[in-house]
């Protein structure tokens, strides 16, 4: 099996320079076995000139691409109708891969028969963790850590996470692709269009499968922790999951699975370790950040149509 690695990037090219130097450092990936895919969505740094140096020496073929309507999932479509082999896989721009992350995906792909192949992500914390922090918004970083164990993903209880995901590229014919009304881009925090496609996959029978040796580390930077920061991130998280889950699920069937566990969400992942005991600055936070991610869901649900 050959892969598609495709990075979606805007105006982050020191961080893209991390991520292309550890795609070149992939062990046990032969250069026939894989290529590059940077889907540039407008970057007006020197993401054009960081990438055609990189081509000058990388082990793999590099194809650069501008897509030029903003939003992570145009960029993310424009990179499956560029990607060559069958395996495409996805790595956020900012996120650094270990050197056998490309070849546990690969065979993960093929030994599993998986249409969606989701790697661990752990975090590098840049500044000191704040006490207030509790570990079950360690998610909402980015991280996904299901253990030591390939298994499969208990969806949608456990999903994957956006930033390292590999799809089988046949699955995108069967189930279409990414949905422009979701995804980030600049002004809009309406996210989860992996989820939305994981969905779907899951929804006409395909495979999820969890692979922790397709494992990269993805940064905290300081200005991601803050109160503010979190508390918006909470309200958008909970209007985004009911966005998502309203496109499968109907109105009637969300307020009966739901109204009874709103004020209980997130739950912590598994794999999150415990405080022992949480400081109180910690559990107040979750409490808080819980009922934000409530008020926007239920802001979601209980609108008119």
């Amino acid at each position: 099996m050959r892969a598609s690695v495709v990075i979606c990037t805007l105006n982050r090219s020191r961080a893209l320079t991390r991520a292309l130097r550890a795609i070149e450092a992939q062990t046990g990936v032969a250069p026939e076995q894989a290529e590059l895919v940077v889907v540039d969505n407008g970057s007006i740094d020197e993401t054009p000139t960081i990438v055609k140096e990189f081509r000058r020496y990388a082990r793999f073929p590099v194809r650069w691409c501008v897509d030029e309507r903003l939003g992570l999932s145009n960029a993310r479509n424009r990179g499956v109708a560029d990607a060559r082999h069958e395996l495409v896989v996805f790595l956020d721009d900012d996120a650094v891969p270990t050197p056998g992350w490309l070849a546990a995906h690969i065979a993960t792909a093929d030994e599993t028969h998986a249409d969606c192949v989701g790697g661990r992500i752990t975090l590098a914390w840049e500044t000191p963790r704040p006490a207030w922090l509790h570990p079950a918004l360690d998610p909402f970083l980015g991280r996904i850590d299901l253990g030591d164990d390939r298994g499969a993903f208990d969806f949608p209880h456990t999903y994957p996470g956006g930033g390292n995901i590999a799809f089988r590229r046949a699955v995108f014919g069967q189930v279409g692709l990414f949905d422009p009304a979701l995804g980030v881009r600049p002004g809009r925090l309406v996210g989860s269009e992996e989820t939305d496609l994981c969905y779907r996959i899951e929804r006409v029978g395909g495979r999820l499968v969890y692979e922790p040796r397709a494992h990269v580390t993805h940064p905290v930077p300081a200005a991601k922790l803050t109160k503010q920061w979190f508390r918006r991130r909470a309200y958008h998280a909970g209007r985004t999951a009911c966005l998502v889950e309203l496109r499968h699920f109907s109105r009637a069937a969300l307020l009966a699975r739901n109204l009874g566990r709103l004020l209980t969400r997130p739950k912590p992942a598994p794999g999150v370790a415990a405080l022992h005991p949480p400081p109180m600055a910690a559990r107040l936070f979750l409490a808080e950040f819980r009922l934000l991610f409530a008020l926007g869901y239920l802001a979601v649900l209980l609108r008119r149509r």
